[in-house]
């Protein structure tokens, strides 16, 4: 009977903590909904005052002969980032550094309101694409294996190679090779074809990422994997759509 009414109890005192349990939950719900919306980027990206704050504040952070090199660079960086913290027209150059650790490297507008940027790491130049739409949400580059796993051609080359990885990383064949995605309208509303809803995307951005022999920079690439990243007649952010997956030669039958 005892046993009994210790555990009718601690069942009392479990109901009585989920609404606070449910409330944490809703909480960090919330924040995972919108920790990609970043105010400052609302409305899209303003790419010619971006790239004349990083001009100005270049100039302003210069570096000097006894600060070369990485060292160098790390110092000129830190400068620009206090310093456009301070200034109220750079505040979308701000954040860019503050959020990825790097400068924008390029940005280019596709469309009215949807803008890609590219940092590169200082220690190994690896280059990573960032997509900002109207809304002001930050898109990185998907690595969700689930939305490859089931292609065909994803699970022949998996019997080959187990350690088979979808990256982030952008497939390039050539120096100094354009990456930058490849931009598409995906239907164009007329009189007899208005677009109806929101939701419907109208475009795409389509990225060549690469299948590799594991998630590392070093390892093999064996496939591209043509993703196309959509956006809705406001120019927001979507959805994801596996397009094909393409084996590099001589990759699937090694």
């Amino acid at each position: 009977m005892l046993k009994q009414v210790k555990m009718l109890l601690v069942a009392l005192c479990l109901i009585a903590q989920l609404p606070k349990v449910m409330a944490a939950v809703n909480e960090v719900n919330d924040d995972a909904v919108a920790k990609n919306i970043i105010p400052e980027f609302v409305g899209g990206l303003n790419v010619r005052q971006i790239n004349q704050c990083e001009v100005n504040y270049i100039k302003k952070c210069s570096i000097s002969e006894s600060q070369s090199g990485m060292e160098g660079i790390t110092k000129q960086w830190a400068c620009m980032e206090s310093a456009m913290s301070k200034d109220k027209s750079c505040a979308q150059a701000y954040m860019i550094h503050k959020l990825t650790s790097y400068p924008p490297t390029n940005i280019r507008q596709f469309d009215k309101k949807i803008a890609v940027f590219t940092t590169t790491a200082l220690a190994d130049g690896q280059i990573t694409f960032y997509i900002v739409d109207k809304r002001g949400q930050l898109i990185r580059l998907t690595e969700d294996d689930n939305l490859v796993n089931k292609d065909p051609n994803y699970i022949l080359l998996k019997k080959t190679y187990p350690n088979l990885s979808f990256t982030s990383f952008i497939f390039w064949s050539k120096l100094y090779e354009d990456v930058f995605p490849k931009f598409q309208p995906l239907t164009t509303p007329t009189k007899t074809n208005p677009i109806k809803t929101t939701t419907q995307p109208i475009s795409q951005l389509v990225f060549k990422q690469e299948l590799r022999d594991g998630p590392c920079v070093a390892c093999e690439p064996l496939a591209i994997v043509y993703v196309a990243y959509q956006f809705n007649p406001l120019d927001e952010f979507t959805n994801i759509q596996l397009l094909k997956i393409e084996p590099l030669p001589k990759k699937l039958n090694k």
